[in-house]
């Protein structure tokens, strides 16, 4: 969960996420201020959810729909963020097993296991690393 006063690389994403989708013209700062709130509250309202400025399941699954807003961030082995968590829980709805801990948000041996599994299904170079093309891939059909 995001709100108002929240700083770090999970705010710059959703900043990055936001300003891709037309909502925020700002710098990707990591710093959840006035502007951020005005972006997550018209993105909110624009898809049909609680305008309450604070990014929650709701929103997330909103901004999960179209991943390519991800495509510019690596995520990698060691990583631990909500973007992560998202990866997780796309590997999981796509039938892959992240590991007993599952969508926990933090990138460890089984979410690698998980998603170089997934690249070799889908003929993706299999390095474990999740950039544009495996978006891209979990997010199709």
């Amino acid at each position: 969960m995001l709100r108002k006063g929240d700083k770090g690389r999970d705010v710059e994403i959703l900043q990055h996420l936001l300003g891709n989708r037309g909502y925020y013209d700002g710098y990707s700062d990591g710093i959840f201020g006035d502007e951020t709130e005005r972006a997550v509250k018209a993105f909110q309202l624009a898809n049909g959810l609680d305008d309450d400025g604070v990014v929650g399941e709701g929103t997330n699954a909103a901004l999960a729909k179209d991943p390519s807003g991800f495509t510019e961030y690596l995520i990698r082995k060691g990583d631990k963020s909500e973007v992560v968590r998202r990866l997780q829980k796309a590997l999981i709805d796509a039938g892959y097993s992240v590991g007993s801990s599952g969508a926990d948000g933090d990138f460890g041996g089984g979410t690698e296991r998980a998603v170089k599994a997934f690249q070799k299904d889908n003929y993706l170079d299999q390095d474990g690393i999740v950039g544009g093309n495996t978006w891209k891939a979990l997010s199709d059909p």
